[in-house]
């Protein structure tokens, strides 16, 4: 069995908008643990998908494995497709990002410990400018 370490620090939990159990959004410290992982196949991941309905999102999401907004069309179906995707393909990151940049957005937020995501954030806007 192989274990992934996942390093303590401060994540956020909760969400103001959400069900009363997950108000108000706070910060929580978590110790440091280990997690084993368990390799799932396509074929695996799609078969747990199958029985479940996707709706269309309520803000526009984009894609890892694609880079480009969810499908409006056919819902379920790309979603489970795409999501089956993101296990197997490279995550568009930089194309993602520049996507977003393109649209208009200027604000990133990372959670969790670190601050990679933001670095690669703000070398791909220089990058851009």
């Amino acid at each position: 069995m192989v274990f992934v370490e996942v390093p303590a620090g401060w994540f956020w939990m909760g969400w103001d908008a959400g069900v009363a159990s997950e108000r108000p959004r706070h910060r929580v410290w978590l110790d440091g643990f280990a997690i084993a992982t368990h390799p799932v196949t396509n074929a695996q991941y799609a078969e747990f998908l199958a029985p479940m309905t996707f709706a269309a999102p309520r803000i526009p999401v984009v894609a890892n494995a694609t880079a480009q907004p969810y499908p409006s069309v056919n819902v379920s179906e790309s979603i489970k497709t795409l999501l089956v995707d993101q296990i197997t393909h490279s995550v568009q990151w930089t194309q993602t990002v520049r996507l977003l940049i393109g649209q208009g957005v200027t604000r990133f937020i990372e959670l969790g410990p670190g601050n990679v995501l933001t670095r690669m954030v703000q070398q791909i806007h220089a990058k851009a400018a």
